[in-house]
C-alpha cells in the first residue's frame, strides 16, 4: 500500500545517500587506559619493543601465500571448502529473551540487505570463508546521517550510525598502535596500491586462534604449507623419474 510504498522511496534515497559517503573513517579513538601496564608490556612485546608513530603493521604471516596454494593445489582447496561448508551446515537462527529486540535486529539487516543489495547471507559466509582460511576476517563499517524507518544514533562522537558493512580481504589490511603499543586504527592498502585510513570504532576483526600479544589470529594451514611443497616437490620428481626411464 501507500505505506510499503513510501517505505521504498526512503529507502531507495538512503542506499543512494550511503554510496555517496561510504566513508568508515571517524575522529574518534578508543583506546585502553594508558595505566594498562599488561596490556601495554604485551602489545609492544609481541612488535618486537619497536613502536613508531603513524606506523602500521601487517600480520605476522603472509596470508596471500595461503590464497596462492589454495589456488594452486587441489587437495588443500577441497579441504578449506569442505571445513567452509561445515560452519553453516545446519543453518543459524536469531535467539534472545527480547523478541521486540530480535526482530529490531532483523529490521536492521533487511536494511542493510537493500542498501548494500547484497544478502546477509552472503555476508555470513564470506566472514566464515576468511576465518577458515586466514583465521582474520574484516568488516568496515559504513556510516550515514541516518536510518531510513529507524531512530538509530552512533555511539562515536560523530553520532552517526552504521548503515551497512563491507567486507574486506584480510591480506589487504594492517594495524596501527599508538606509542603504548595500543591498537588505535587500521589501513586497508589494496593490490593497486590505494590506501585508506579506518579509525578503530569503524573496523570489526574476527579471529580464530589468536596468540597472546598479538591481535591477529593464527592461520592453521600455515603448519601444513612447507608439507604440501615437499609433497608437490617428490611429485615432480617421480614424474621426472618415470619419464627418463619409461623409454629403455
Amino acid at each position: 500500500g501507500v505505506d510499503y510504498l513510501a517505505e521504498s522511496i526512503v529507502l531507495r534515497n538512503a542506499r543512494k545517500n550511503a554510496r555517496k559517503s561510504i566513508k568508515a573513517k571517524d575522529s574518534s579513538n578508543s583506546m585502553l587506559p594508558r595505566n594498562n601496564f599488561t596490556v601495554r608490556f604485551a602489545n609492544l612485546f609481541s612488535l618486537g619493543g619497536v613502536v613508531r608513530r603513524d606506523s602500521f603493521y601487517k600480520c605476522e604471516y603472509d596470508l596471500t601465500e595461503i590464497q596462492s596454494a589454495a589456488e594452486a593445489d587441489s587437495y588443500l582447496k577441497v579441504a578449506m571448502q569442505r571445513y567452509k561448508q561445515l560452519f553453516f551446515k545446519a543453518g543459524y537462527v536469531f535467539r534472545g529473551k527480547n523478541d521486540s529486540a530480535i526482530e529490531y535486529l532483523k529490521k536492521r539487516f533487511r536494511i542493510m540487505e537493500y542498501i548494500s543489495r547484497e544478502p546477509v547471507d552472503t555476508m555470513f559466509k564470506e566472514i566464515a570463508g576468511d576465518l577458515e582460511m586466514y583465521s582474520n576476517a574484516f568488516l568496515i563499517k559504513t556510516r550515514g546521517d541516518n536510518i531510513p524507518t529507524i531512530n538509530a544514533k552512533g555511539i562515536t562522537k560523530s553520532g552517526k550510525p552504521v548503515v551497512c558493512y563491507c567486507r574486506v580481504h584480510p591480506a589487504t589490511m594492517q594495524a596501527k598502535y599508538n606509542d603504548d603499543g595500543v591498537l588505535i586504527g587500521y589501513k586497508q592498502q589494496i593490490f593497486s596500491g590505494r590506501e585508506k585510513e579506518f579509525d578503530r570504532d569503524d573496523v570489526i576483526h574476527f579471529t580464530l586462534d589468536r596468540e597472546a600479544g598479538s591481535i591477529w589470529g593464527t592461520p592453521r594451514w600455515i603448519a601444513v604449507l612447507d608439507d604440501i611443497k615437499l609433497l608437490r616437490k617428490v611429485e615432480a620428481n617421480v614424474l621426472d623419474l618415470i619419464y627418463r626411464f619409461s623409454m629403455p
